[in-house]
C-alpha cells in the first residue's frame, strides 16, 4: 500500500527537528561568546550580544569621508564610535582632528555650558554631543559652552555664520564654530539696549549678554527685509581697523564690510550727525 505524501512529509519535518535540538554550535572565533570588534562593533565579553556604533548623523556639506584619521564636522572616518567622537585638538600652533574619548552624561543641546578635559591639550575632550565641541566664546574667558562645528555657514542651522573661536582660553590655536542663532525683528534683542539679551526663545543661548545688530536677510520675501540681531557670549573692541563679525566690536556697533560702524534707528541717531543708513525698518548704522 502506498504510503500518503503527508505521512512522509511528517516524518521529515520530525526527524529534521530532533537533529537540530541535539546539535551543538562551536563558538564564534575571537572570543568566548563575544563578538570581535571589527569595522565599528565593540567587542562585549561573554553576553553575546554586538553593540553596532554607526557614525552619527551629522548633516554637513562635505560628503567626502576621509581614507586617514576622521572628520570632527561630518563625524566621518575611522574612530571607535561607540566610544569616542571625532573632535579637534591643539598641536603646536594647529589644530588636529583626533578620535577623542566620549565621556557618559552628554550635552544634547547647542551652547549648554560644559567643561573642558585637558584644555588645549593632546587629550582635549568633552561631553558634548558628536559634531559640538566645548570651547570658550573668547580668548581669556573661563566659561565654555558647547558649539556646533562647522567647516562654512552651509553648515550651520539658519544660515547663521561660522566664525573662529579659541579651542581653549589661551587663544593659541582656533576652530571653526557656528554662531548664535540670529532673530529677525520685532522677535529680536536691542542692539542699542545696554541692559544685554533676554530669553527670547528655547534656542537663544543662555549665558550669551551681549545683542548686535547684524545683516538682513535678502533672501526674505517681503520687502524690505527685517532687520536681524543675535545675542553674543563676547565683546570685541569697537575701535578696531578690522573684523570678521559683530562681536568683533563694542556693544552698539555691528561689522560692515570690515569696520566697526555704530548702530543707529530711526529714533537714536548717529553721534557724528550722519544719515542712519537703514538695515531693515528697526535699525541702521552710522556711515562714519
Amino acid at each position: 500500500m502506498r504510503t500518503p505524501l503527508w505521512s512522509s512529509c511528517f516524518a521529515a519535518l520530525l526527524v529534521w527537528t530532533l537533529a537540530c535540538t541535539n546539535a551543538s554550535f562551536a563558538p564564534l572565533a575571537g572570543g568566548a561568546g563575544g563578538v570581535e570588534a571589527t569595522g565599528g562593533t565593540t567587542d562585549i565579553g561573554d553576553s553575546g550580544l554586538g553593540e553596532l556604533c554607526p557614525p552619527p548623523v551629522i548633516a554637513c556639506s562635505s560628503n567626502t569621508v576621509p581614507t586617514i584619521g576622521c572628520d570632527p564636522v561630518c563625524q566621518a572616518g575611522d574612530c571607535d564610535w561607540c566610544a569616542t567622537k571625532c573632535s579637534w585638538v591643539a598641536a603646536g600652533i594647529n589644530r588636529q582632528a583626533v578620535c577623542a574619548t566620549l565621556p557618559t552624561g552628554q550635552q544634547t543641546h547647542a551652547f549648554d555650558p560644559c567643561t573642558q578635559d585637558d584644555p588645549g591639550g593632546a587629550n582635549q575632550t568633552d561631553a558634548c554631543v558628536p559634531g559640538y565641541m566645548c570651547l570658550p566664546p573668547s580668548t581669556g574667558d573661563l566659561n565654555t559652552y558647547c558649539f556646533q562645528l562647522c567647516a562654512s555657514s552651509a553648515d550651520c542651522i539658519g544660515g547663521t555664520f561660522c566664525g573662529q573661536r579659541p579651542i581653549s582660553n589661551s587663544g593659541a590655536v582656533n576652530v571653526n564654530v557656528c554662531d548664535p542663532p540670529v532673530r529677525s525683528c520685532p522677535n529680536c534683542c536691542n542692539p542699542l539696549d545696554p541692559s544685554g539679551c533676554p530669553l527670547i526663545s528655547a534656542g537663544d543661548p543662555a549665558g550669551a549678554q551681549y545683542c548686535y545688530m547684524v545683516s538682513p536677510d535678502p533672501a526674505q520675501p517681503t520687502p524690505p527685509p527685517a532687520s536681524q540681531t543675535v545675542c553674543e557670549f563676547s565683546t570685541g573692541g569697537g575701535d578696531k581697523p578690522t573684523c570678521d563679525t559683530a562681536r568683533d566690536c563694542l556693544p552698539r556697533f555691528t561689522c560692515v564690510q570690515g569696520a566697526c560702524k555704530q548702530v543707529c534707528s530711526p529714533i537714536s541717531g548717529c553721534a557724528s550727525g550722519a544719515k542712519c543708513m537703514m538695515w531693515g525698518p528697526q535699525y541702521g548704522y552710522c556711515p562714519s
